[in-house]
């Protein structure tokens, strides 16, 4: 799930997660929801790619679970209990911060590798120009088994222009105000990050039918 700044990466990773466990075919699904910003990654500590992912889990107590020992400890164990396991990993591109990328990028390839061959999908977030680091080091088998889901610019209508002052818009003899409000929706639009949403009942993404079929497969 790709998204530049502020694009709604989260929100929409959130929903993914609400929509696929919520479904029937997920009665048997044990998921993993990881938030790498609140895991030790930044820490002087030199821990693992997994202890990234176990440490970052919204379940504090998952890293000190015995299934929470390793990917693999972790995939055994579902087994031995018929589920299906399922990861959701929020803002990938913060494992950068790392001071080996290279060793980071390549952790993460042998982490989707591994999940790949024991049958675990992954849905996870990144920024575009982050994820230029990770694609590289990609197993052929495992860049095939990837649906990316881009997500779209932000609509200029569903953005309010920033405001101007009152002294402002009584001294606008020449009428520029219309072209202010286009342009500060038009930087919103191409720069999430300064973005000023209203929220618009109804409004819900829909989410690729390939997607979801794909993800139902596993289970």
């Amino acid at each position: 799930l790709r998204g530049e700044p502020s694009a709604g990466k989260t929100t929409e990773l959130r929903r993914i997660a609400q929509q696929v466990l919520s479904s029937e075919e997920a009665t048997h699904v044990v998921p993993v929801y990881t938030e790498l910003q609140y895991s030790r990654t930044k820490s002087k500590m030199e821990i693992t790619l997994w202890q990234d992912i176990a440490s970052g889990c919204t379940n504090p107590e998952f890293e000190y679970l015995d299934e929470g020992e390793s990917l693999d400890v972790f995939v055994e164990s579902c087994k031995k209990m018929k589920r299906q396991p399922l990861f959701f990993v929020d803002t990938l591109d913060i494992l950068l911060l790392q001071e080996n990328v290279e060793h980071t990028t390549t952790a993460w390839g042998r982490f989707l590798q591994k999940a790949t061959k024991s049958n675990v999908p992954i849905v996870w977030t990144c920024r575009p120009h982050e994820w230029k680091y990770f694609k590289p080091i990609l197993e052929e088998n495992v860049e095939q088994s990837i649906i990316t889901i881009d997500l779209p610019p932000l609509n200029k209508q569903d953005l309010k222009a920033f405001s101007s002052s009152e002294s402002d818009l009584e001294n606008d003899e020449s009428s520029h105000l219309e072209e202010w409000n286009d342009w500060t929706k038009e930087l919103q639009a191409n720069v999430p990050l300064f973005a000023h949403r209203r929220r618009l009942e109804g409004d819900k993404r829909q989410l690729p039918d390939i997607f979801l079929s794909k993800l139902f497969n596993w289970f």
